[in-house]
């Protein structure tokens, strides 16, 4: 069992290397903002508050767009249209691999 963990804060930044299930505003890390040493009791008492469903920590589309400084919509909407495009694709993709092995 671990005693104590190393917390590493970044700051948000919009990523175009991932496409979210949504297809709408990715996130991704930016720069090492802080550090912080916790003993791991602590912080499963702090990760609780954010994600007690032990899963991963589903931020809104409006909320991460946020978190990226998106000011300006198109830009926003231009991302999401490619992301929107690219998912498409993938599911066209699955669906004629599934056709070609069945």
């Amino acid at each position: 069992r671990f005693g104590s963990v190393d917390v590493l804060y970044h700051s948000v930044h919009l990523d175009d290397s991932k496409l979210p299930s949504d297809g709408l505003a990715p996130l991704g890390l930016g720069e090492l903002q802080r550090r912080e040493h916790l003993q791991v009791d602590s912080f499963e008492r702090q990760r609780c508050g954010q994600r007690c469903d032990g899963g991963a920590m589903v931020i809104p589309p409006a909320e991460r767009a946020s978190l990226a400084g998106m000011k300006r919509q198109a830009s926003l909407e231009a991302i999401e249209k490619v992301n929107e495009q690219l998912r498409l694709e993938r599911a066209s993709s699955v669906r004629e691999f599934i056709q070609e092995i069945a």
